[in-house]
């Protein structure tokens, strides 16, 4: 494989020049030519084979058998013989062909090939077919018609063990076509006492609590230290002395004031004390802003499909490719529908409340006015296997195809680690999208307003401030009752007394 050994005809190995440095240059290019590929416009083609009926055998296979075994070189110029399976797009531009004139105008698809075609220096713009699946075949049926007759078909197929038992040759799944499901969540809002005392997000209740305890535990340390000096200058510890330091050991928390030690011990504490409340305070503010907005809470009809079997809840799905996957799960009632818009609208109106996609795919229909015109859908696991697709060619071949195919699969993951796979793909995501939704549909939100702090995020913190206020009122008119009563007694007794020296 590196090119340094070259095997003779009679079945010894001979010493060969090392090849490195031709292909090394050879491999440079050809990446260059990808990338250069991946961001420049697709150049339309002709079809070579316009009108191909798959009721007959066409066997456009080419023969591989004599291409060397030497990475070197690729399939050195060779034609390959492509099968494009065209039909109706659903949002997202997998192949671009004109039936009336023939022409291959773009697609993520071709693009892809062409890359791959840079790597591994072979051609296929004279030698492919565009074919769309007639009505009556199934699609396992069209494409094991299409590898029996081109090298290779160019599809998003899948890998199934059928299709394995089928001898299909699956090259490296580059698209993630896993099932995801499609619902329509509806919105709960959260209740009163969740916006209240939203100020307490940033901390959990055990953090709540063990801050209180830090407090109440300072406050009375601050006490027994200080005991005699400035903040306790009676030097007696009552009542009134620890409810002294509570208040103190509050309000340096706030910051709105603080101690003021004269011992070492109480020196000492409150620079311990001052260290926690700066991290503390700095933890609490950096959460602070964005847990007060507390958000309606989504909730989907149905979770997974396992749900939806056992309440009975019908599933809309246009892909016969995943029928079998589907019925992996007993009990599930698939209604078939035309197309993906069909299934969309099944979701959106409640006919279906889940609608099956591919993963692939509908990153792309999210973004779609068409597909999602209120940005209300969003997508959940289906809890299946992963899967991924690419094109496929035959797996047992007299033609040695295999070999050829070896050379498509390197150049793949050369692709793959080059993220050129990734680049073609947002390119024609940015192609399909309209912008009516631009972050693709429903997120984590979909509030416009989600950064601007209501009344009602801050309500609690007014009205324990309000509780407070008014409790120092009526503390205050209280204590200006109970004054004017005492001197209102005083000044009654002194009445009897002067009354009583007069008699």
């Amino acid at each position: 494989h590196s090119g340094r050994f070259a095997v003779c005809e009679g079945g010894g190995v001979r010493a060969a020049r090392p090849a490195m440095a031709p292909f090394r240059q050879r491999f440079l290019l050809g990446m260059f030519l990808t990338l250069q590929l991946a961001g420049a416009k697709f150049v339309p083609v002709r079809a070579t084979w316009p009108e191909d009926n798959t009721s007959a055998d066409t066997h456009r296979q080419q023969d591989f058998c004599d291409l060397p075994h030497a990475w070197n070189g690729g399939l050195h110029g060779r034609a390959v013989s492509v099968m494009f399976a065209v039909g109706v797009e659903d949002f997202f531009e997998f192949t671009a062909y004109n039936h009336a004139t023939s022409m291959l105008t773009s697609g993520y698809l071709p693009e892809v090939l062409d890359s791959m075609a840079a790597i591994s220096n072979f051609t296929w713009r004279n030698s492919f077919a565009a074919v769309t699946k007639p009505p009556e075949l199934v699609y396992d049926d069209f494409i094991h018609w299409g590898i029996n007759n081109y090298d290779l078909v160019v599809d998003w197929v899948s890998m199934h063990d059928d299709r394995i038992a089928r001898n299909w040759n699956f090259l490296f799944g580059f698209m993630d076509t896993s099932v995801v499901l499609i619902v329509q969540p509806s919105f709960i809002d959260p209740q009163w006492h969740h916006v209240m005392f939203s100020f307490l997000r940033p901390f959990d209740t055990f953090v709540w609590i063990a801050l209180f305890g830090v407090v109440v535990t300072t406050a009375y340390v601050y006490a027994q230290v200080e005991n005699g000096h400035e903040d306790f200058s009676d030097n007696v510890m009552s009542h009134g002395a620890l409810v002294h330091s509570l208040y103190l050991t509050v309000v340096l928390f706030t910051g709105a004031g603080g101690f003021q030690p004269e011992t070492i011990g109480g020196k000492a504490l409150t620079l311990a004390f001052s260290f926690l409340v700066l991290l503390t305070v700095s933890a609490y503010t950096a959460n602070l802003a964005t847990l007060l907005v507390v958000e309606s809470k989504r909730s989907a009809p149905v979770q997974s499909l396992k749900q939806a079997a056992a309440e009975g809840v019908p599933v809309c799905n246009c892909y016969d490719s995943l029928v079998q996957q589907l019925n992996q799960v007993p009990g599930l009632q698939l209604v078939k529908t035309a197309n993906m818009l069909e299934t969309l609208e099944g979701v959106r109106t409640g006919i279906c409340p889940v609608g099956t996609g591919r993963h692939f795919v509908w990153e792309a229909q999210r973004m779609t006015k068409a597909g999602n015109p209120t940005c209300s859908l969003t997508e959940l696991p289906a809890g299946l296997e992963f899967m991924t697709s690419g094109f496929v060619s035959k797996e047992v071949s007299d033609k040695c195809t295999n070999r050829a195919m070896q050379f498509l699969n390197a150049a793949s993951l050369q692709m793959h680690e080059r993220h050129v796979f990734k680049k073609l793909r947002l390119k024609y995501y940015e192609k399909a999208s309209d912008n009516s939704c631009p972050h693709g549909g429903l997120r984590a939100d979909v509030h416009s307003d989600s950064l601007s702090l209501s009344l009602s995020s801050l309500s609690g913190i007014f009205i324990l401030y309000a509780m407070a206020a008014i409790s120092v009122m009526l503390c205050r008119r209280n204590k200006y009752a109970r004054k004017n009563h005492s001197e209102l007694g005083t000044s009654d007794v002194a009445s009897d007394s002067d009354a009583g020296k007069d008699v």
